[in-house]
């Protein structure tokens, strides 16, 4: 009994102790753990995480130069990132289209996290994911996305919902935990994501896209069949999700199909799927645009993947996509580009309102060309390279447009930017360049007004390293090699050297640290003159 009454007072005696205990508990278990676990929990090291984290790093920059007009914004994977051309959208639609499309990898659910984190009202959000996104039914994290978020966009845990999130944080296993220290090791130790991998995000364009030209190789990469299968209920439900989302914030949302490399005798792989799917986006509210077909392209013009299309088609893509959201008809004039052009830009239409049409030098396509001039349309020819090459084949083209670069007009257009330049020893005076010294090798990189360089009689080397911000503050480390020498004009940026070219006199590499992209990697010969964008029309047939 008196055990009883001495545990009595002692209760008494503090009667707080149970609501400070809850209050404890609640406290540590309820923030102040699955914070901890969140701040300190990383996966710091994953090559393809960082590549993601500056994808997006970049494109927020892009999101954030657009300015407050209404924008078009790309949601995807790789398949987006590389197959439409935003620029060309932009230029049809006469508005911002920022590409935010990423990677496969990161799944459908995080596309549209993305896409619904930056969409605003007025905006339209274009619907663009590849048809293996689409038929997942594991709602899990992908890998990728896991390794990614947990990294570098932590905020992405609340996009889940507060549920789903303490989920997620109390599901992460000790040990996992413990590996986490070796995440902050590196970044103790000075860690520098590295970026000079087979996609190179400094190659990504204004608008978002990657426009790099690798050239198709011997055997492309993935098998089509395993793509062209029903889209998961999974699937079902976030898109259903996200639309209704758009509709309640004045965002529109279209559909568009992926662009896949198909030979005509396999194309019956996918017609159960491409009767279907046009009607499987209308029953959520999103209007497609064209047919699934009309996406479908030859393996020549993609580069080392069935869904990575080269520049050429995804230029095409662009110019479709574009004319689709504008409501425009059918043009009676067309402009022919290559599929895997030399240039890593192409020049701007011939005249607003031409049908692009990458042109794989066929019988068929050359019949056609001749049966639309036949019927008074005409045919523009988008490079030199691409005009010889329809010589060749009995077309007859004129020169109708041309634009020569000179080392003078790069620097004068970009003295804001930064420019690395390496001259070959021998050249005479440079019109704009006055600080070089004629006759001598000279590497020199110009930044903040001002130049860094080095000269000699016979070879000049020079190594230059700084970090720069992006325009939204985010702090990105540069590094430059430079070497000039009768034998070579070398500029490697990022570990990487850029578009070789061992007959160049001068070589010029111009870097935008506000976006932290390249603008241009210039080569010009012993005429100082590079050809920037030609123009050609095909005459009668």
């Amino acid at each position: 009994m008196r055990g009883r009454e001495h545990w009595a007072r002692l209760y008494e005696c503090a009667n707080g102790f149970i609501v400070t205990w809850v209050l404890t508990v609640f406290v540590l278990g309820g923030l102040v753990y699955p914070a901890a676990v969140a701040g300190w929990y990383n996966n710091l090291g994953n090559l393809n995480a960082d590549w993601v984290h500056h994808l997006f790093l970049r494109k927020e920059a892009a999101l954030l130069l657009a300015g407050e007009a209404p924008r078009t914004l790309l949601a995807g994977g790789s398949g987006c990132l590389f197959s439409v051309d935003a620029e060309a959208m932009e230029r049809e639609l006469g508005q911002p289209v920022i590409n935010l499309c990423s990677h496969a990898g990161v799944g459908l659910e995080y596309m549209l996290a993305r896409a619904r984190r930056h969409a605003r009202p007025g905006d339209t959000v274009v619907l663009a994911p590849e048809y293996r996104v689409l038929i997942n039914p594991d709602p899990r994290q992908t890998r990728l996305e896991w390794e990614y978020f947990t990294t570098w966009d932590r905020r992405h845990y609340l996009e889940h919902g507060m549920p789903e999130a303490y989920r997620m944080l109390y599901a992460i296993p000790f040990a996992d935990l413990w590996k986490s220290r070796q995440g902050w090791e590196l970044r103790r130790a000075g860690y520098a994501p590295k970026l000079h991998q087979m996609y190179d995000v400094m190659l990504m364009s204004e608008n978002g896209n990657m426009r790099e030209s690798l050239g198709k190789q011997p055997v492309l990469l993935g098998d089509i069949s395993i793509n062209f299968l029903p889209p998961a209920a999974y699937s079902r439900d976030l898109v259903a999700a996200f639309a209704g989302w758009a509709r309640g914030n004045g965002v529109t949302v279209r559909a568009a199909y992926q662009a896949a490399a198909v030979d005509a005798a396999d194309q019956w792989r996918t017609k159960a799927l491409f009767a279907a799917l046009p009607q499987w986006w209308r029953e959520m509210g999103i209007e497609p645009m064209g047919a699934p077909e009309e996406a479908l392209w030859p393996p020549a013009g993609f580069m080392d993947t069935l869904q990575h299309a080269g520049p050429g088609v995804a230029y095409a893509n662009g110019v479709k996509l574009g004319r689709a959201l504008r409501g425009a008809g059918r043009a009676a004039e067309w402009l022919l580009v290559p599929p895997h052009p030399a240039q890593t830009l192409l020049p701007l239409p011939a005249r607003a309102g031409a049908e692009v049409r990458p042109y794989f030098a066929t019988e068929t396509e050359d019949s056609q060309i001749r049966g639309f001039k036949s019927g008074g349309g005409r045919v523009f020819v988008a490079s030199s390279a691409l005009g010889e090459q329809l010589r060749q084949r009995g077309h007859r083209v004129e020169n109708v447009a041309e634009e020569a670069l000179t080392p003078g007009a790069v620097m004068e257009a970009h003295r804001d930017d930064v420019i690395a330049i390496c001259v070959r020893p021998g050249m005479g005076a440079i019109p704009g360049l006055q600080h070089f010294r004629a006759g001598r090798a000279w590497a020199g990189v110009w930044r903040s007004g001002r130049w860094e360089e080095r000269e000699s009689p016979e070879a000049a080397e020079l190594a230059a390293a700084f970090e720069a911000p992006l325009v939204t503050g985010e702090r990105i480390d540069y590094r430059f090699f430079l070497r000039a020498s009768a034998s070579a004009c070398e500029v490697q940026f990022q570990q990487r050297d850029r578009a070789p070219s061992p007959t160049a006199a001068v070589r010029m590499v111009v870097l935008d640290t506000r976006r932290g992209i390249l603008r241009g990697v210039y080569s010009f010969g012993a005429d100082l003159r590079a050809e920037r964008a030609w123009t050609g029309e095909i005459g009668a047939p």
